[in-house]
């Protein structure tokens, strides 16, 4: 007969002991949802190497969200050749996400002109709801952002995105990288795509423009 290991995963793996039933069969113990995240390729990766070269079969009980490291799909390949089977658990509904999915605007800037930063918000179960947004620019190479603006938007209904404009006006020359980051949104889980960057390079001088007619 096989040994059974037992894990709790999130955005670590820990592992677990089977409790006691009545008759001293064994039954799972109290869930463990302390974590921040769901990292299930590690979770994976770490049967493999837990059971050394001899695991029979990994069975996953998961409600299929991964919101951390390795994708599921690029792990499943490497842990053959054992088997892994999966028992969808938990709410079915999709958790809420806002997220910054584009930001666009030109690279190469004069110094005192304005630009417009555009950006694309997109969503999962927040329509209708409104989302506050900050515009934030640093020196590149420089991790202290700046507030450079502000606006909210109406999150319009599901399966379509809001769209930000934003101005900015530089005074310096240099390389700057402005971010669009959308604050989060009461219970969501997943906030490290709320922010968007890009880098423009602010020059002194104007462009120069030749018109032949």
């Amino acid at each position: 007969r096989n040994q059974l290991r037992l894990f709790f995963f999130s955005s670590d793996v820990r592992p677990a002991e089977f409790a006691a039933g009545p008759k001293g069969e064994p039954r799972l113990p109290p869930f463990d949802t302390a974590g921040l995240s769901t990292n299930l390729g590690k979770a994976l990766r770490r049967a493999l190497a837990e059971g050394g070269g001899a695991t029979a079969a990994a069975l996953v009980f998961t409600d299929g969200a991964s919101n951390a490291g390795e994708p599921p799909g690029d792990v499943l390949p490497t842990l053959s050749p054992f088997p892994v089977y999966f028992v969808g658990i938990g709410d079915p509904t999709p958790p809420k996400n806002l997220r910054v999915a584009e930001v666009l605007a030109r690279e190469v800037v004069s110094k005192g002109d304005e630009v417009l930063i555009h950006a694309r918000i997109e969503h999962r179960g927040l329509g209708g709801e409104t989302a506050p947004l900050l515009l934030l620019k640093a020196p590149l190479g420089l991790d202290r952002p700046e507030p450079a603006g502000g606006q909210s938007v109406l999150l319009p209904s599901e399966g379509r995105g809001a769209e930000a404009v934003f101005r900015f006006t530089p005074q310096e020359i240099g390389e700057y990288v402005l971010t669009v980051k959308a604050e989060p949104v009461a219970s969501e889980s997943q906030t490290d795509d709320n922010a968007r960057s890009v880098l423009i390079k602010v020059v002194d001088e104007k462009a120069r423009i030749l018109i032949v007619a």
